[in-house]
């Protein structure tokens, strides 16, 4: 994610589902606080 991929190609390379991978990123916002994809790159 923070290389800018989209979730398609976060899940290729992890080798889940895009819905699996869009489930993984927003329970990470949520668990972490932050409101939207930026914040959660630089946090990471």
């Amino acid at each position: 994610m923070a290389t800018g991929l989209a979730d398609d190609e976060i899940a290729a390379r992890l080798v889940v589902s895009p819905a699996t991978a869009k489930t993984h990123l927003s329970r990470a916002m949520v668990k972490l606080g932050v409101r939207d994809r930026a914040q959660l790159v630089v946090i990471g």
